[in-house]
């Protein structure tokens, strides 16, 4: 089929040995690639109850048809596995080239099988590869790594001290790229795969290339319009969010931070030297490059997003840029998810007020942070118990009521007493709390692509069933999310309405909202590059089946409609004062409709009649 190699190289790591694999073309056109094709593996391959730390476990890195096209914000690499830290399905998405480089070899993807006896590297180059000795790059961070194996052709992908160590929040990364929820880095970690360098020169086919140049002109032109995403990345978004009281401040027991101005992308803005770190061919000013001082000059960095400033700025009350920039940096290095990293160190901060834990941690004290990283990521003292994750601390130490994980893993940056949808997407997304498959946030808070007024309940469900369908299905393209607020934005003639008509429409008939969003690129690039003609419909389909079939794994895997929760703080605690004052997320009610609507029993399961409407042959 068009748009695809036809093979992936799937790796025993036990014996080092290694054959190709081809997916049905059937299964092709259901789940497109990236996270429905992961999805759909792993329920295939893997059998229920695997520890996520067993080499029984399989770590997936997928591409999909669009990807090395020249296509902007379609270059992503999805990479799925069973998570360590929730055990249930995980898909974290990375930027960067590797995903280019990897379809170059003439491979859809790669699965890896097994340990390997020894720290390896595994070589991939034009349909051949090798597995070498890496015992020396072992203990070294992600920047020693990369730099030691440089290559001018090839693309390196690799975990750093905390993956080694199997911290269960652990982090992949390629060049400045990060694939951060879920512990994905321990579970290559656990296989002894300290890198994977991959370049090659493969073509990928095309069905009809001149039919292609019109969604691509379409792309790059929506993402080069003046205004369309913040101009220092997201964290333009702090000074919003804590306007609406949905900034996250000790622990969550607070919805703005007094501070945030010397956090906010404003006081970003004065240490930023250079837009940098964008993905191929993608104008999208995502991420920055900042400097910090060390004791020989000075250091160009990546600069923070919004996620590492909330979890390790206002979130533990530090407001000094200057540290969060710092223990960002340190989060990259030694392979530290920033949020997950932020929730725990909260927590604890809690423990020990309580004299529950004898740590050095204090709300606002920024001096005991960095040092705290290292203990983690190599799990030595408290780290040990740290490199956990917060839902394992509270099971020793008590106060779940202040853990703020959903299934296991901590909660990125939205309070969400302010914004309801994300709170129900928060609860009913299956790998957990990750703002990733929906960003129900951004219509509620930031008003992108439209703004949803009000405080009621009902518009938001319907509209959270929708924004899941459809960042799956941008995930089975292994697309942007950050680029489809550029991509998927309201069709033109909308964007010319007033903000109170569209906030109706969004409020009150939710899915004539939805009909407004404009996919068409997204589902005319994938049909002109592989010649399966996608509609509208059939594209939010191929979202809807791959959430339908995670929903599936983790039933297997013995989860059920009770770890569809939130944090008692958020259905039970409201904030006294501030914009959001009185509110809790009413998600029992919330929840019902939702289950509704997805088609799914009173209890969440799924019914047979709507795994025969999606074509969905699998079964817990």
């Amino acid at each position: 089929m068009d748009g695809y190699v036809g093979k992936l190289l799937n790796i025993n790591l036990n014996d080092g040995s290694g054959k190709e694999f081809t997916v049905p073309e059937e299964i092709l056109q259901k789940y497109i690639g990236g996270k429905g094709l992961g999805a759909w593996l792993l329920f295939k391959g893997l059998e229920p109850y695997v520890d996520p730390l067993d080499p029984e476990n399989v770590l997936l890195l997928m591409t999909g048809p669009l990807t090395g096209l020249s296509i902007p914000a379609m270059n992503h690499l999805s990479i799925c596995t069973k998570s360590p830290l929730t055990g249930t399905l995980v898909n974290a998405s990375i930027g960067g080239d590797f995903a280019v480089k990897l379809k170059s070899c003439g491979y859809d993807g790669i699965i890896l099988r097994g340990c390997s006896p020894r720290p390896v590297l595994i070589d991939i180059t034009e349909s051949r590869w090798k597995i070498r000795d890496a015992s020396k790059l072992w203990g070294t961070n992600v920047v020693q790594a990369q730099e030691l194996l440089e290559s001018s052709v090839a693309s390196i992908l690799c975990i750093g001290p905390a993956g080694e160590n199997l911290v269960r929040y652990a982090t992949i990364v390629s060049g400045e790229h990060t694939a951060q929820r879920g512990g994905t880095g321990a579970v290559m970690g656990s296989k002894q795969v300290k890198a994977i360098r991959v370049g090659g020169s493969f073509d990928t086919s095309v069905f009809d290339r001149e039919r292609l140049k019109g969604p691509v002109r379409s792309i790059k032109d929506k993402l080069k319009v003046t205004g369309s995403y913040p101009k220092y990345g997201t964290a333009g978004n702090i000074a919003g969010s804590n306007e609406k009281g949905v900034l996250p401040t000790r622990n969550f027991s607070a919805g703005s931070f007094d501070h945030y101005m010397k956090i906010s992308g404003d006081a970003l803005r004065s240490q930023i030297r250079r837009k940098a770190f964008n993905c191929p061919g993608c104008p999208v000013d995502c991420t920055s490059e900042t400097k910090i001082a060390t004791k020989s000059g000075s250091l160009r960095v990546k600069g923070p997003s919004y996620q590492p400033l909330v979890m390790l700025g206002s979130n533990l009350l530090i407001g000094d840029l200057d540290v969060i920039v710092r223990n960002n940096y340190a989060c990259y290095l030694l392979g530290l998810d920033p949020i997950s990293t932020g929730g725990t160190i909260a927590l604890a901060m809690e423990l020990s007020e309580k004299g529950r834990m004898d740590l050095p941690l204090r709300f606002g004290s920024a001096r005991e942070i960095g040092p705290v990283l290292p203990l983690i990521a190599n799990r030595k003292g408290p780290g040990n118990e740290l490199a956990d994750g917060a839902a394992r601390l509270v099971l020793k130490y008590g106060y779940s009521d202040q853990c703020m994980t959903v299934k296991g893993m901590e909660l990125p940056g939205y309070d969400p007493r302010g914004c309801w949808g994300q709170g129900l997407a928060f609860a009913t997304y299956p790998a957990g709390g990750s703002h990733i498959g929906s960003m129900m946030a951004a219509p509620e808070i930031q008003g992108r692509p439209v703004r949803i007024p009000g405080g009621k309940s009902a518009g938001r469900v319907r509209l959270t069933v929708f924004a899941q369908n459809m960042f799956n299905s941008i995930d089975c393209l292994v697309g942007c999310f950050r680029a489809s607020y550029c991509l998927a934005a309201p069709s033109e003639w909308m964007r010319g309405l007033p903000s109170w008509l569209t906030g109706f429409f969004a409020g009150r008939t939710p899915s004539i909202a939805a009909s407004f969003i404009d996919l068409t690129d997204y589902y005319n690039a994938v049909s002109f590059v592989t010649g399966i003609r996608y509609k509208r419909s059939a594209f939010l389909r191929v979202g809807e089946r791959t959430f339908n079939l995670e929903r599936l794994f983790n039933l297997r895997e013995g989860l059920t409609s009770k770890d569809d929760s939130l944090p008692l703080r958020f259905i039970g605690e409201p904030f006294q004062e501030g914009e959001i004052s009185g509110k809790v997320v009413p998600l029992t009610k919330m929840l019902l409709k939702y289950y509704r609507l997805r088609g799914w029993n009173e209890v969440g399961i799924p019914t047979e009649q709507l795994l025969r409407k999606l074509a969905i042959e699998e079964r817990p």
